[in-house]
This record gives structure tokens, C-alpha cells and sequence, in this order.
């Protein structure tokens, strides 16, 4: 980068990966973490339903969701599933290709803005959005990126979580508000490690912080936990902070629900009521097996009961 050119990232579509790698320490160990975690919440299930998609919010160039993708072709799996990258900057377009494996895993990308896209339908109904549409999200994922929504991030998290299914998978990574002295301190010791170890001036360390300032809203650790786990749709997110590093973090999001998202909030709502109050006995179930199996039941019981709530 020139000292003298402002940042934005239209300047840097080329060499984002490099860039990042850069500003934030440890960033190839949270890309490894997160392909790991992808791993074993999709890649390796052994259960045979449709097909999961891979969703990687704020893909930049694409390479995390490419990484993702092309491991399919280099493992014994026979579970297909969809990888999509989405990005609202159509300067990193000319990085992407889509492709569709001799095993039938492809890869999409796509320019739009999931928000957008369910504001024409009105965000009651999240299920029609564009790129999403008939998706069932078995891992979602966004670097950096939610940071930018401001005002706004609630209803992605609230998107994300509808689309999951039972026992998926959203990891949700920020630079965070630090609200102590002793934290703040961090934020200082970030900029000396992007001058000393990520190679950047002064200068640049400078106008990035300036130009990021405009079009970021940050929130402590606890906001975006408190903000991830409340819902009320029926929803739950259990969550929890799985690396951080100066004033970065990301958190695990692992839905736990037992119906499906084509049912409306009226229903699961209703659905969702007699379930945990049935569950309250499962819980008191101490044999793990016999427990799960309790729930699978109710669930069962309860779906049967909600196709006629729909058909009527």
C-alpha cells in the first residue's frame, strides 16, 4: 500500500488474503480452526439426509470456501453438499469461479447482500431470500465481516440461525469493543504489532483505523454472546468463545432446534412450548441414551401434531 492512498477495500482486491493475514495476529490459525470445525460439523456426519450447504459470509477473494471445497475431492466422503461464498464488493469477482466436483460438490459465489434480499420479502420471512432459498445450512461462517453491519447484525444472526439445521454449525468472528483500561490496552498493543510484525506504516496503520471507523459498529464480547444466544423464533444458539487474540474473537454458535424452518413462527412457537415442556423429564433422565432417545420421540410426536397445525 501507498502512504498516500486512503484505505478501502476496492484498493485491495488483489491481495486481500495478504492484507488480513497482516492486520490481524494469528489469523492462519483461526482459518485452520474454522476448517476443522467445518470438518467435523458437515464434512464428516454420517448420516445420509440432503445435501448441507457451506455458507462463507463476506468470502473477500474466496480462498476459505475454495479450501473447503476442494477437501471433498481429497476425502472418502460420500455426503454431497453445496459451498456458496457470498460478498457485496464486485471487485473481488474476478477471483471466483464457480465448479462442480467428479463427486458433486459445487461451489457458487454470489454478489448481493442476504439483508437486502430479504427486505423485498419483509425479514418475517427470511425463508424467501435469493441466495438461500431452499438452503439447509449445516456451517456458516463470516470473518470480519459482521462488524459492518451496523444496526443490521441482529437480523443476520437471526437468518443464519433459522437456516441451520439441528445441530449446525455458525462461527461468528469481530474485532470487538474493549470496555476496561486494562483491556483498551490491547488495542494498542495491535497497532505496534501491525507496524513491527504485520509491515505496515505508520501512516497506514493510522488510516485504516480512521476510514474503518465510519463504517464499523463494534460491541464487547458479552454483547455478541448475549446478542447470538437471544431469540424469538424459537431458536437457540449455544455459545461460546473459541479463540481471541488482542481485541478479536470468534464465537461458536451451535443451533439447537427441534423443528424445521419451513414451519411459521406461530407454529413453532406453539411446537416449541410443549416440546420443552415435555423435555423437562428428559432432562431428569440421567442415562445419556435414554435421554436422547426421549427427544427423538417427542420430536416425532410433536412434528406429527404441527403438519396438522399446517394443514389447517
Amino acid at each position: 500500500m501507498n502512504d498516500s492512498k486512503e484505505f478501502s477495500f476496492s484498493n485491495m482486491a488483489d491481495n486481500f488474503d495478504d492484507h488480513i493475514t497482516r492486520s490481524i495476529p494469528s489469523y492462519d490459525v483461526l482459518r485452520d480452526l474454522i476448517y476443522e470445525l467445518c470438518k467435523f460439523y458437515v464434512l464428516l456426519r454420517d448420516d445420509k439426509k440432503l445435501p448441507y450447504t457451506i455458507l462463507d459470509i463476506g468470502c473477500s477473494q474466496g480462498t476459505m470456501i475454495r479450501r473447503i471445497w476442494e477437501w471433498y475431492n481429497e476425502e472418502p466422503n460420500p455426503l454431497k453438499y453445496k459451498c456458496i461464498g457470498v460478498d457485496i464488493n464486485e471487485d473481488f469477482k474476478q477471483h471466483w469461479k464457480d465448479e462442480t466436483s467428479k463427486k458433486g460438490a459445487t461451489l457458487n459465489y454470489h454478489i448481493g447482500n442476504i439483508l437486502h434480499e430479504d427486505a423485498k420479502y419483509g425479514l418475517q420471512n427470511p425463508l424467501q431470500n435469493q441466495i438461500l432459498q431452499g438452503e439447509r445450512l449445516g456451517f456458516a461462517y463470516s470473518l470480519f465481516t459482521t462488524q459492518f453491519l451496523i444496526g443490521e447484525k441482529r437480523k443476520l444472526f437471526n437468518i443464519i440461525r433459522r437456516r441451520l439445521i439441528l445441530g449446525g454449525c455458525f462461527v461468528v468472528c469481530e474485532k470487538i469493543k474493549l470496555d476496561t483500561p486494562i483491556k483498551k490496552r490491547q488495542s494498542d498493543l495491535h497497532q505496534i504489532w501491525k507496524h513491527k510484525k504485520g509491515g505496515f506504516s505508520q501512516t497506514e496503520v493510522m488510516q485504516k483505523e480512521r476510514a474503518l471507523k465510519e463504517i464499523t459498529e463494534y460491541h464487547t464480547e458479552q454483547e455478541l454472546l448475549d446478542m447470538l444466544g437471544k431469540t424469538k423464533d424459537g431458536c437457540q444458539f449455544e455459545c461460546e468463545t473459541i479463540w481471541k487474540t488482542h481485541n478479536f474473537i470468534a464465537i461458536q454458535c451451535i443451533k439447537d432446534d427441534p423443528f424445521p424452518v419451513e414451519m411459521s413462527f406461530k407454529e413453532r412457537k406453539k411446537g416449541l412450548k410443549e416440546f420443552k415442556k415435555k423435555m423437562l423429564d428428559a432432562e431428569n433422565i440421567i442415562n445419556e441414551e435414554k435421554r436422547n432417545i426421549l427427544r427423538e420421540s417427542l420430536v416425532t410426536q410433536i412434528l406429527g401434531k404441527v403438519k396438522g397445525w399446517m394443514k389447517d
